[in-house]
């Protein structure tokens, strides 16, 4: 991932047959509306979701350990 991602459009490549998980942290709450401009990936998915703050366990371990701690905390968390 470019280090520059976020403070202006940055081309990037997923290869074929990958998977990947990208975490954006604004470190600041932002409202907005994301865009994303994508090309090729025949057939391909893609999956935008959203929070405030990662999990401190999975939420299939039940409800009793559903804890989000602080939301600047992201190693060792669970996005559900």
């Amino acid at each position: 991932m470019p280090a520059d991602f976020l403070q202006q459009p940055t081309n990037f490549l997923i290869p074929s047959h990958s998977k990947a998980k990208i975490i954006l942290d604004q470190s600041h709450l932002t409202t907005a509306y994301p865009v994303l401009a994508v090309s090729g990936g025949k057939a391909a998915d893609i999956t935008v979701s959203y929070a405030e703050s990662l999990f401190d366990a999975p939420v299939e371990k039940g409800p009793d350990s559903i804890s989000k701690g602080n939301r600047n905390d992201v190693e060792g968390k669970y996005f559900t």
